[in-house]
């Protein structure tokens, strides 16, 4: 029961991204202030989801007596609240950007973009390495090394949108604004990568 709440956590996270992503997008494509204020306030409904799944797992942990391994599931269901947290801080610094009528320059729309694209996808792999805890061990440490692959990607992503940022003749609110972003897209990977950790410790309990 635990595992299965867990999973359901990790995929009410990964909506919460998947939401904040649709903000970026916006953003970038133009939308209307109308069109990005709703795909925002669908983040900020997503992660209520993630807030409420964290505490009703965290009363389960707690009368699980018997329960093996209980420290790692509370810092299993902490790493996909960061994660949710991360989500609503970029979608509300791409709000900001929206009010403020920041005007992007096509090369760094287009860096942002890709590493969004990537940091998403990384993330979206726990739900398989999630699964895999319920198979083999190979699996699961399948599963771990994609998404450390996938989290050096993002990191290469980042160093080169971050680079570009600070070539780039933006003003300073709107340069400050999306250095922020990129180190949050950056950091939902590194914590998808953490998360892939703490299942491999359980993997070797579990399994």
């Amino acid at each position: 029961m635990t595992i299965s709440l867990c999973q359901d956590h990790a995929r009410k996270t990964i909506r919460t991204v998947r939401a904040a992503m649709r903000v970026v997008d916006a953003f970038l494509n133009g939308a209307s202030k109308k069109k990005l204020d709703l795909e925002f306030q669908n983040v900020l409904n997503e992660r209520e989801k993630v807030i409420q799944m964290k505490n009703d797992i965290a009363r389960h942990l707690s009368s699980a007596l018997l329960l093996m391994q209980k420290e790692d599931f509370y810092r299993l269901i902490s790493s996909l609240s960061e994660i949710a947290d991360y989500a609503v801080g970029i979608a509300h610094r791409i709000k900001e950007m929206n009010d403020m009528k920041c005007k992007v320059p096509k090369k760094v729309r287009e860096s942002l973009s890709e590493l969004g694209t990537n940091s998403l996808r990384t993330v979206d792999r726990v739900k398989n390495m999630m699964h895999a805890l319920l198979s083999d061990r190979e699996s699961l440490e399948r599963e771990q090394k994609r998404i450390s692959t996938m989290e050096n990607k993002v990191d290469e992503l980042y160093r080169n949108f971050d680079l570009l940022v600070m070539k780039s003749k933006l003003d300073l609110p709107s340069l400050l604004l999306l250095r922020d972003i990129g180190w949050l897209m950056e950091s939902v990977a590194d914590k998808a990568e953490d998360i892939a950790d703490i299942l491999r410790i359980l993997g070797f309990v579990l399994l």
